[in-house]
């Protein structure tokens, strides 16, 4: 019985290990292949994806050439591992040498990919900077290149970012950038001790000695903002949903040229496009203000999420709250330093057990005051350590940081600094309330960008502003745009619970027979409304396009073993 996708992985750097996040969300149902069994075990496979720059012997790397010339496909990302003619490329050599005089391969450092053929399945509908951190420097030969790397200062260079090549009956690809590093990179952000610096149109003041989130973001104000008004320019495009949707479609491209089957769990339940949240942040925790927010959601239709700041509303309020259905959050203020709003895991600690008593709930999730934030991790680890399952802190606190600062709208989960996930979903945040701190049609962005890019729409009310002329309309417009965009509204609970749930379920086997396919399917716990998609599954039944490409859909329950005949 055939495994569809086999990983191979290097040992450094860590960052490599984030191919299983992206493979796990995109629900492509990845296998890890132990180098030292891959010449015995190749053949299982029916397409093999490098990450990093894997060590491999001279048997390992015939038994992939073999494998290639045979039909299968291979696909490799930050490095050539070995296979630069199986990949048909070479190295560009560094300008420098080593200590001992030896010529060094040429690595990219900062850059961007600049797509050449914008028609090609792989590289088609990207419209981002295509920011990128790291990777190895090559020059196409026997390959067709895909597309060409620009510098950190975006001037043209002569190494190739994307390169395909056939070989035999089989199919290769290289992405020579470094994505998982890069997507690690944007969304994490570097180590937060002082503040960042400012953007130079005044629309980003970070120096303005409080610490938050956009001081470690890593993204440029000047090749990775669109100028959207005459006014404004903001971080349009989620730059590392993009980086994701490059392996996607990587995967995707091989599997349908060599007729490969495949198959991929969507994102949400009954083929949903995207999804919506809407959170708000009590701040001043006005208890008028809060009933007339609970009105305007009421009146709207939908379930939010309330993220509770120290000393909160009224016992009536929080089970008004629950009694309808809305989740009440932690939000945990560390913006003034007192005894009890400091940036400290005691502090954040004492705020979680208060709201957990006052409100009497298990808290779920969690959005930081201010999006304040220091170090990189540890809050990712206090976090995990009394229970919170999802953060919505990573967004923008400056106008001229709205949108996607952290690369995307899809949730992901850290990457800790020894390659282990930590287990804490992020949600990131697009705007806070819109007429107040954006313009109104700014949402559409962030809904139409959540449909296109199938991730989700966040956006951030406070109630102390939901009396300001015009902001109740706005939240009525932005709501009933993103339902006929085919969005559905849900809070941050339901989105971490659905996320971890479909994590759960993965693809037993697989066997092609004469006239039919057989899938089986296992899943932790029940997923109701689940949507399968098959890749080349050569039958007739119901169609659905994604990222591109035609699939066979089928809408099932997963619960324990399952089986799918095609």
């Amino acid at each position: 019985m055939k495994k569809t996708v086999g990983l191979i992985i290097a040992d450094t750097p860590v960052t490599c290990r984030y191919v299983e996040e992206v493979l796990a969300h995109a629900g492509l149902f990845p296998a890890q292949i132990i180098p030292d069994e891959l010449v015995a075990t190749v053949d299982d496979y029916n397409i093999i994806l490098l990450a990093g720059n894997p060590r491999l012997d001279e048997a390992q790397r015939d038994a992939l050439v073999q494998f290639i010339t045979d039909g299968g496909a291979l696909v490799a990302v930050g490095h050539t591992a070995g296979l630069e003619k199986l990949l048909g490329v070479e190295p560009l050599p560094s300008d420098f040498t080593t200590g001992f005089g030896v010529d060094t391969q040429r690595g990219l450092g900062e850059g961007y990919i600049q797509i050449r053929r914008k028609k090609h399945p792989v590289t088609r509908n990207l419209e981002s900077s295509l920011h990128t951190f790291g990777g190895v420097a090559v020059r196409a030969t026997e390959g067709k290149s895909l597309a060409k790397m620009r510098d950190a200062l975006h001037r043209p260079t002569s190494s190739d970012a994307i390169v395909e090549h056939r070989v035999g009956k089989g199919l290769t690809l290289l992405i020579a950038p470094d994505l998982f590093y890069s997507i690690v990179r944007i969304q994490q952000g570097t180590y937060i001790d002082q503040d960042g610096i400012p953007a130079a149109d005044g629309s980003a003041p970070f120096d303005d000695g409080i610490l938050k989130c956009e001081d470690g973001m890593t993204l440029n104000f000047e090749w990775d903002r669109t100028r959207v008004d005459d006014e404004n320019r903001i971080f349009y495009h989620p730059i590392a949903d993009e980086l994701r949707e490059l392996v996607i479609k990587s995967v995707l491209h091989v599997a349908q040229r060599q007729h490969l089957p495949l198959a991929m769990l969507w994102y949400y339940p009954r083929n949903l496009l995207a999804l919506g949240h809407i959170s708000h942040d009590s701040d001043i925790n006005d208890a008028e203000l809060g009933w007339s927010m609970l009105r305007a959601m009421q009146d709207v239709g939908i379930k939010s999420t309330w993220c509770i700041i120290e000393p909160g509303y009224s016992t009536e309020f929080y089970d008004a709250l629950k009694e309808d259905g809305y989740e009440i959050a932690l939000h945990y203020d560390a913006l003034d330093g007192g005894p009890r709003t400091s940036w400290s895991e005691h502090a954040f600690r004492g705020q979680h057990d208060w709201l957990s008593r006052t409100a009497g709930v298990n808290l779920v999730s969690n959005k930081n005051h201010y999006t304040r934030w220091e170090g990189r991790l540890d809050f990712f680890r206090w976090c995990v350590a009394v229970g919170i399952q999802c953060d919505q802190s990573k967004g923008p606190s400056k106008r001229g940081v709205l949108g996607y600062p952290f690369g995307g709208c899809h949730p992901w989960f850290p990457l800790d600094d020894d390659g282990s996930p930590i287990d804490c979903l992020e949600l990131n945040l697009q705007t806070q309330d819109l007429v107040v701190t954006s313009p109104d049609y700014f949402g559409h962005y962030w809904v139409d960008q959540a449909v296109r890019h199938h991730g989700v729409a966040h956006l951030l009310f406070h109630p102390a502003h939901i009396e300001k002329p015009g902001v109740a309309t706005a939240l009525r417009t932005i709501v009933d745009h993103g339902t006929e965009q085919g969005l559905e509204w849900w809070t941050c609970a339901r989105i971490n619970h659905w996320e971890r749930a479909r994590r759960g379920v993965q693809q037993q086997s697989f066997r092609a027979g004469r006239k039919e396919a057989i899938y089986h399917f296992s899943a932790e716990r029940p997923l109701q409304d689940a949507t399968l998609l098959f890749l080349n599954s050569g039958t007739k039944g119901e169609r659905t396009e994604r990222y591109g490409f035609t699939f066979h859909r089928v809408d099932i329950d997963l619960e324990g073993e399952t089986e799918v005949r095609l």
